[in-house]
């Protein structure tokens, strides 16, 4: 497997994983987050299979938006590979955590978020139906 940075050209195939999961993301936001080397891919030995999209909020702190895995290659580690690569590149900008977040009942994602050394740290209430809990990680130097 082979995680690097995406190509414009490799957006196409983030949409046609969104599509197999059933949850779209704005082209935009694939094509801004492409431009400014915050769009991260997985590969097979020719096919993208997964992504991740972060951002550095306030200037100060990593905050990994959303992983996607094509569901033929969920559970297998690729998540937690692009994590290791945004981890890696993130130590070399000298930031010292990173933040993320999942929906209150997306225990998949609570399990990941563990797995991968991450501790709750808050969440956000939207309406009576909609909360999103934060998870942070620190990032030894």
């Amino acid at each position: 497997m082979k995680i690097i940075f995406a190509k414009t050209s490799d957006i196409v195939r983030c949409h046609e994983i969104d599509a197999a999961i059933g949850i779209p993301t704005h082209p935009a936001f694939l094509r801004e987050t492409q431009k400014y080397k915050k769009l991260i891919i997985a590969k097979d030995s020719k096919k993208i299979i997964g992504y991740m999209c972060y951002s550095v909020l306030w200037g100060t702190l990593p905050f990994v938006h959303f992983i996607r895995i094509h569901p033929l290659w969920q559970r297998k580690g690729v998540g937690s590979f692009l994590l290791q690569f945004l981890e890696k590149k993130i130590k070399t900008e000298k930031f010292s955590c990173l933040l993320s977040s999942t929906e209150h009942d997306n225990r998949n994602s609570f399990s990941f978020h563990k797995k991968n050394g991450f501790s709750s740290c808050g969440k956000i209430k939207f309406n009576k139906k909609e909360t999103e809990v934060f998870f942070i990680k620190n990032i030894p130097s």
